[in-house]
């Protein structure tokens, strides 16, 4: 009986440190695979943080072209009325040759609004 008793300790002395290892192992693991994701997180951020960069300055970019159109197509304008009102300025001679060039513009004023139209709805 005695013998036995030694022999059922030594069987659980013999369990225990398995056990043991096998905590340690696991302990092990956890801190391999808490690390690997505390990196991959680090990374995922850094990306996110790439990505949004890249949106936000995309998203300046279209608003800065979609100012420097509307200026552009103010500028535009404004030079067609000037032109409209100049053949009252122009010598007799000079009106039809400045009317050609005029209708001309306005028939290229229409082709540019067309296309500046075209731009907007993209």
């Amino acid at each position: 009986m005695e013998e036995q008793a030694e022999y059922d300790d030594d069987e659980l002395q013999k369990s225990n440190d398995l056990l043991a290892e096998k905590e340690k192992e696991i302990l092990e693991w956890i801190t391999q695979n808490t690390i690997a994701v505390e990196k991959d997180l680090i990374t995922i951020t850094k990306v996110e943080d790439a990505c949004n960069s890249f949106e936000n300055t995309d998203e300046d970019n279209l608003n800065s072209s979609k100012l420097e159109f509307e200026d552009e197509k103010t500028y535009i304008l404004q030079c067609l009325k000037k032109l409209e009102k100049a053949p009252y300025q122009l010598p007799d001679g000079e009106v039809s040759a400045y009317l050609d060039k005029t209708i001309f513009l306005k028939i290229e004023h229409v082709d540019l609004v067309s296309q500046m139209n075209i731009v907007k709805q993209k």
